[in-house]
């Protein structure tokens, strides 16, 4: 627990004299707002008289710039510089840009994998650069790097806390030892879910050189050349985690290597790379999926292995130094599946001035798919408790789904104390764990789900409930847009007792008022202009105010926005668990809310939470699989990763629609289509049968949101039109 120091932020607002908020607050014209005067005036005069504007800076043709070299020179920590969508073929060398750690620049894609830079030596080289979120962008044709980061060769750690998600960097116009993304000297940082395309035949998809504190998390590598990650230099404290690496080229992970004396950080560093997790990933093919070169407390562990092609990892010492340099050695291969043919030349390759001796080998499975007898992997040191010669049984091989079936002798068999938290799938290992990277059965941590096969949805209320929502549009004060984000009003039926309650979003705070509460005061829910340390007060539906101590503040890509997420835990407990609401550990997401609870905001699911999810879908190798939790009710999105497969070619119009409403579907429709009140009542019900086009007479409907919900045999989807 955070000691009683940290800030705690007051729950509702308190007035301050001042003549410019006055002004302002008499042309805030929003009816809401009429109706509640002296706390709106009350909100807007301290959040005005305190709050700084970070802004958004424009990139592309015919915005504020065309470069980013150019818009970098006025952003400040807070600012958001979007690049709009095209090809961009110019060079971008970024010095000495910096954010701070809780209010980091973030630079995106207008649209993700719709910005390209093309070509160039260099895509990007970033120097001395720290605090930075980028997001969305491909690389692609470079001739030396890709993109690089490093530290000017200052050695000062003047590089760090950068995170790089959902980026493709692809075919690179090179053959010699080129990479993608090159980092020298960066601290503190993460790479995730980007893509790493046909790499340079010399080359490496990363190439760390001399980095600490670093996260490699759900990336996809192909066609690699030398590499997938090269890790060297003295690089330190590293996980790789959840990748798939296919056709990883000669060593997919290069865990060591060989570097000039002057480029290690710290210069003194008395090895290539230590204290390197690898856990969770897949490996097909590549010559030696891993290469423990020079490294030392290098664990390889839950992993699965599927066809290496000539040895399954190697041992070696390619820098010797025995006065400054530790023999590779103390490194751990434990609970790993090897799947593999007699096509290996051997398990191990075990080089000169190693200490092979030293490793740990525990809970492997060992399959020879070509050889039934098969007996032993011929390791340099004792294994214990190997599982030798039993197949894995995995859920559908051809198609490189390494889930395990019921029957698998993998399942239960790990070394539990080496186990990761978390298998490929996000899923927690159990205590008498699996071996491999996928966990049997394993329960979701926080579900958000995979790229492109994952849909959230919301719905208003519990089954029964009395409700409604009003939408709100979004207002201007002195030429700065107030969004009332989320824009609604709920309305439940509790019993019997009616209670609606109004929220709204400004400036990075979510309020909430009882609209029947007589004391006429707006009470603070959520406040995302708060720092690590920093206490939340927040008033619910609990009897006592929720204390909430903010324990971590991480930035994310959520619903179409780079998101401020809190990771908190409760000040205290009491009687009736409120200071529990928003679980412990809690997630409370800008714009999103609580993760574990169903607040008065907008809500987004734990998947282990089955009594709290709303309208929810996963859509996964079976199709698209709902609960049984308000399938029959009308839902909105708040997250889609890609649109649902198989309702990817609708198109509902016009929208707003007056009289004739038009369906158009891709593929001819097999199904009922409802149209819904935003109570949820059905207004109008149709089947429809091989049909392209359906139109809706709505003359007759009053002005107002509804939803039109299809349903077939193979899953379901609801969007919204508005009736004007």
């Amino acid at each position: 627990m955070k000691n009683s120091t940290s800030k705690v932020i007051s729950g509702s607002v308190s007035p301050t004299p001042n003549v410019l908020i006055l002004n302002i607050f008499l042309n805030f014209q929003h009816t809401i707002m009429k109706k509640h005067l002296p706390f709106a005036f009350l909100y807007l005069l301290i959040f005005f008289t305190t709050s700084s504007f970070a802004k958004t800076i424009h990139i592309g043709e015919g915005q504020q710039f065309k470069t980013l070299e150019q818009a970098v020179a006025t952003a400040q920590p807070g600012d958001k510089i979007v690049i709009h969508k095209g090809i961009y073929t110019q060079r971008e060398d970024i010095s000495n840009l910096n954010g701070e750690k809780e209010n980091p620049i973030i630079i995106y894609a207008e649209e993700e994998g719709k910005v390209i830079f093309r070509g160039q030596s260099e895509a990007w080289h970033l120097s001395s650069c720290s605090n930075l979120f980028i997001y969305g962008f491909v690389f692609e044709n470079q001739t030396s790097n890709g993109v690089n980061i490093d530290d000017s060769g200052n050695y000062d750690n003047s590089t760090f806390n950068i995170t790089i998600k959902n980026c493709i960097f692809r075919d690179m116009n090179a053959s010699g030892n080129n990479d993608m993304l090159k980092l020298s000297g960066l601290n503190d940082f993460t790479v995730e879910n980007c893509s790493f395309l046909n790499g340079a035949a010399g080359g490496s998809g990363i190439d760390m050189v001399g980095c600490h504190q670093g996260k490699f998390i759900k990336n996809k590598f192909e066609n690699m050349g030398s590499n997938c990650i090269q890790v060297k230099g003295g690089s330190q404290y590293i996980t790789i985690a959840q990748n798939t690496f296919i056709d990883g080229g000669n060593r997919s992970l290069n865990l060591g290597g060989s570097t000039g004396l002057e480029y290690f950080r710290p210069h003194n560093a008395p090895f290539e790379a230590a204290d390197i997790d690898v856990y969770s990933n897949i490996f097909i093919r590549s010559w030696a999926p891993i290469a423990f070169v020079g490294s030392t407390r290098v664990r390889v562990f839950n992993n699965t292995f599927y066809k290496p092609e000539n040895w399954v990892f190697r041992i070696l010492q390619e820098t010797v130094d025995t006065i400054r340099f530790i023999a590779c050695g103390d490194n751990e291969f434990s609970n790993n599946i090897i799947y593999f043919g007699d096509n290996l030349h051997r398990i191990v390759n075990i080089g000169p001035n190693t200490r092979p001796q030293s490793f740990i080998f525990a809970n492997n499975l060992w399959y020879n798919f070509d050889n039934p007898d098969f007996d032993s992997p011929g390791l340099p040191a004792v294994e214990t408790n190997p599982v030798i010669q039993q197949n894995p049984l995995f859920e559908n091989i051809d198609e490189y789904n390494f889930d395990l079936t019921s029957s698998s002798p993998a399942i239960g068999n790990g070394k539990s104390l080496v186990a990761p938290e978390l298998d490929f799938k996000d899923r927690y290992f159990k205590d008498t764990c699996s071996i491999g990277a996928f966990e049997y059965n394993g329960v979701f941590k926080d579900f958000t789900g995979d790229a492109g096969r994952t849909v959230w949805h919301y719905h208003f209320g519990y089954p029964g409930d009395y409700q409604t929502i009003r939408i709100t549009d979004k207002e201007t004060i002195d030429n700065k847009e107030v969004s009332f984000v989320e824009n609604k009003v709920f309305s439940y039926d509790f019993g019997g007792t009616k209670m609606e309650f109004y929220l709204f979003t400004s400036l990075g705070v979510t309020y909430f008022t009882d609209l029947y509460n007589s004391n006429n005061v707006f009470e603070k829910i959520y406040d995302y202009n708060l720092k690590t340390g920093d206490t939340l007060k927040s008033f619910g539906i609990c009897y006592n105010p929720i204390l909430t101590i903010i324990d971590s503040v991480k930035f994310d890509f959520l619903a179409g926005k780079v998101r401020k997420i809190y990771i908190t835990h409760p000040y205290f407990s009491d009687s009736n668990n409120c200071n529990y609401y928003f679980g412990n550990p809690g997630k409370l997401i800008e714009g999103i809310h609580s993760v574990y609870s169903f607040m008065l905001g907008n809500e987004y699911f734990d998947n282990r939470y089955n009594d709290s999810l709303r309208c929810y879908s996963y859509y996964n190798e079976k199709g698209i699989e709902y609960t049984t939790h308000f399938v029959d009710s009308p839902c909105d999105y708040i997250k889609v990763s890609t649109e649902n497969p198989l309702f990817a070619g609708i198109n509902i119009f016009p929208n707003p629609a007056n009289d004739i409403l038009n369906i158009d579907f891709e593929d001819v429709f097999n199904g009922s289509i409802d149209i819904l009140d935003i109570s949820g009542k059905i207004i109008i019900s149709n089947n429809q049968r091989a049909k392209n086009t359906i139109q809706f007479d709505i003359s007759s409907l009053a002005q107002g949101t509804y939803f039109v919900k299809l349903k077939t045999d193979k899953g379901g989807h609801v969007s919204k039109f508005v009736k004007i």
